[in-house]
């Protein structure tokens, strides 16, 4: 390959913003939930770094498939019914809209409380195939991998991003 073909690859991969496939963040660990909230925690990282300009972006499986421990948090996060009843009268009081147009929002609310945590997104999906590709099982070992996107005219600090 010559210089003029590893410059123009460059250039196309920055202008789609794909990932420098040099740089990949790989967490391992024995089971999927473990890898997912390791990958979660090192997306918040990675997400400083985004913030920081450092990076211009990374994927990661927590993405489109949190851990359930993530999951279950979100859930339990949702207000209550009776919260929920309450704060819905507030905000429409006063307004030319009844409560009642509400009911379906309230009901889904009060689903996605006691709804099942989902261990996989469905398959031939978008994100199905984006947890295929990035989260890879091998016998008893599981991996998670995070390749990282640079900033247009910027190399990754790779010993930057082991450090933290």
């Amino acid at each position: 390959m010559s210089q003029a073909d590893v410059a123009l690859d460059a250039s196309l991969r920055a202008d789609m913003g794909a990932p420098d496939v040099r740089y990949l963040v790989v967490v391992s660990g024995a089971s999927r939930e473990s890898v997912l909230q390791s990958a979660e925690q090192v997306s918040q990282l990675l997400q400083t770094q985004v913030d920081q300009g450092e990076l211009a972006g990374f994927e990661s499986p927590s993405r489109y498939l949190p851990s359930l421990a993530s999951q279950r948090a979100r859930q339990a996060s949702l207000p209550s019914p009776a919260v929920l009843e309450t704060n819905l009268a507030l905000a429409v009081q006063g307004l030319p809209v009844h409560a009642q147009l509400f009911t379906p929002f309230l009901n889904d609310i009060a689903a996605a409380r006691s709804q099942h945590c989902s261990q996989r997104p469905i398959s031939k999906t978008l994100d199905g195939h984006a947890v295929d590709a990035l989260l890879i099982r091998q016998d008893r070992h599981w991996s998670a991998i995070l390749p990282l996107t640079a900033p247009p005219g910027i190399d990754i600090n790779a010993g930057k991003i082991r450090q933290r």
